[in-house]
């Protein structure tokens, strides 16, 4: 339970992905990053999906 007098500080961050081709991109954020905690924590910001070359075949997104 979070007190009443408690403060949450939060910053809403925004990004995008660029392209670069098929195999490579990059994500940029509209505000700093910590991307030591990024990195660690990837898989509970991001729901991250890659589809293989039978996707129409067996239509099963495998999880990145």
């Amino acid at each position: 339970m979070i007190e009443p007098d408690y403060t949450i500080n939060y910053t809403d961050v925004n990004y995008t992905i660029n392209y670069i081709n098929n195999y490579d991109g990059s994500i940029k954020f509209n505000y700093p990053v910590n991307m030591t905690w990024l990195e660690d924590n990837w898989n509970d910001v991001f729901k991250v999906f890659w589809t293989d070359t039978d996707y129409r075949v067996n239509l099963v997104e495998q999880k990145f």
